[in-house]
């Protein structure tokens, strides 16, 4: 499993995570309120500098609450990592622990992906090997430190609030086919100004796109976020010539006529046959029928699978 998370409900999916373990490291730069419900025998890495403490950055009266209830807390000045890793999932994001944290745009992936883990594992034991453990006595001299609030001055400063869209973790098989003729006038337009947009903010060459009909499953549940393997041929009868690797929805654009997703470059870079896609995908234990106009949903561990899979099949002649 591998996935992103973002939004409001990043703390959440977190703490979630949290209560289900049985054992939880974190390692965030600052910490001022406990998000995920610490108890005896977890550890926390966090910069408790006087200058962190000063300006409020991390909180001394929370850090001696925990070490009061037997949570092992260190202290990195210099630490600037946000990774958690509750018993075999990782997790690794940009947000500090915080209530600010909780109305800013932050991300973080999930994974229990072995290496992943071990690595995390592995950063967190070289970091307790070169800090000392902060007893209830340190925490009690840190929150003797006088707490200085800075402000923005000059009155209120109004931020626009970003908003970030459920982000989509699916994986498609989805069926393609090239056009019979080209778009009208205004439905291209309105695609002209999404490979402009696209373009101007990946600084890349102009994405792929696919369009459907409204009714369609897939274009009424796929998300921006999802990764879509296609099954194409050239016109709109026969079986599919070729598999294109996956690739990222990077937006789906929504007229009245079509559904429209805009994909990004290919995650791997060649094509399959129609024939050895069906092996590779009955090999990782995807036991379906993959008909010729296939719109099928993969297992999230069928297809990091296949990925690997697909990986592997592409080093080797076809």
């Amino acid at each position: 499993m591998q996935k992103v998370i973002t939004g409001a409900g990043l703390w959440s999916d977190i703490c979630s995570r949290a209560k289900r373990a049985k054992r939880r490291r974190v390692a965030i730069a600052y910490v001022t309120k406990d998000l995920i419900g610490f108890r005896a025998g977890d550890t926390l890495i966090v910069d408790a500098s006087i200058h962190a403490i000063r300006f409020g950055e991390t909180s001394a009266r929370l850090l001696h609450t925990l070490c009061e209830n037997d949570v092992r807390i260190y202290s990195c000045p210099d630490l600037h990592a946000k990774v958690l890793l509750l018993d075999d999932t990782a997790i690794i994001g940009s947000a500090n622990m915080s209530k600010s944290s909780t109305r800013l745009v932050e991300a973080a992936m999930v994974s229990d992906n072995s290496s992943t883990v071990s690595g995390v594992a592995s950063f967190f034991k070289q970091l307790e090997g070169q800090l000392d453990e902060l007893d209830s006595d340190d925490t009690a001299r840190l929150c003797k430190i006088k707490v200085i609030r800075r402000g923005r001055g000059g009155g209120v400063v109004r931020i626009r609030k970003t908003k970030i869209a459920s982000l989509g973790r699916r994986t498609w098989v989805v069926g393609t086919h090239d056009l019979a003729r080209d778009p009208p006038p205004d439905e291209q337009a309105l695609i002209d100004s999404a490979v402009k947009k696209l373009q101007k903010e990946r600084n890349s060459l102009e994405p792929d796109w696919i369009q459907f009909g409204h009714k369609s499953r897939f274009a009424n549940e796929v998300q921006e976020g999802d990764q879509l393997i296609q099954a194409w041929r050239p016109h709109g009868i026969g079986s599919p010539k070729a598999v294109f690797a996956s690739s990222a929805v990077l937006l789906k654009q929504k007229t009245e006529c079509w559904i429209r997703v805009f994909l990004g470059d290919p995650i791997r870079p060649r094509t399959m046959s129609w024939a050895r896609f069906r092996t590779l995908a009955r090999d990782a234990g995807y036991t379906r029928r993959i008909g010729k106009w296939p719109v099928a949903v993969l297992d999230e561990d069928i297809s990091e699978v296949i990925q690997r899979k697909w990986n592997a099949a592409s080093k080797q002649p076809s």
